[in-house]
């Protein structure tokens, strides 16, 4: 039986509104617990994209028991790597996943910003678990342009689910994406980043592609 792994995006939380809401539905619905991980559970201010795939990388560490990870934002980016990682992946959900963050990112702060925040070595940002500014190390910058700097190669069933008015990953990046990969799937929702407004379709969708659910 497959064990099913949720990961939240870039300074969010396992209480975010789409983990209780897929929480409670593979529980209320199938009786499967999903392991909802704390990708930056006490230190955000030395968060990386490194150390989150380390974290969720325990529950695959040791077991030949196959695991479907759904990916939400930068989660979804951390599931890609963790299915180039580890072979028990043998399947990926993601949710407006974050594949061109970095340069995204970067353009929306303007060098002049980004130059800054090398020099003085932090920046705030909102973390909407902790719903405060907490200081974020450059180091992040950093790793994050060193992990992308691997491609991504492994062909696994994965189905993207994305908001066509998403104002922080435009649906172009998973529409670029999945052009070229007949092993991927797009679904294209009338929503923004959140998808706080097809949760219920998006489940639905999560149930139609894993046969286990269906």
């Amino acid at each position: 039986m497959s064990q099913y792994l949720y990961l939240h995006g870039f300074a969010s939380s396992p209480k975010s509104q789409k983990a209780l809401y897929f929480a409670q539905s593979f529980q209320s619905e199938f009786n499967i617990s999903l392991h909802v991980p704390d990708l930056c559970p006490e230190d955000f201010t030395n968060f990386t994209i490194s150390s989150a795939i380390a974290r969720a990388g325990i529950f695959l560490e040791n077991t030949q028991q196959s695991w479907v990870i759904i990916g939400s934002s930068l989660g979804g980016l951390i599931a890609t790597y963790l299915a180039e990682y580890f072979e028990q992946v043998e399947r990926l959900i993601l949710l407006a996943p974050a594949f061109d963050f970095v340069s995204i990112w970067s353009e929306s702060l303007g060098e002049q910003v980004l130059s800054n925040w090398k020099k003085n070595g932090y920046y705030p940002v909102y973390h909407h678990g902790y719903k405060k500014d907490v200081m974020l190390s450059y180091q992040f910058i950093v790793d994050a342009r060193e992990v992308i700097s691997t491609p991504i190669t492994r062909k696994i069933p994965t189905l993207i689910m994305h908001g066509i008015s998403d104002e922080t990953i435009a649906i172009e990046v998973s529409r670029r994406y999945a052009a070229d990969k007949e092993w991927v799937n797009l679904i294209e929702f009338d929503s923004d980043h959140s998808l706080s407004n097809v949760l219920p379709e998006i489940w639905q969708a999560i149930k139609n592609t894993i046969p286990a659910l269906s």
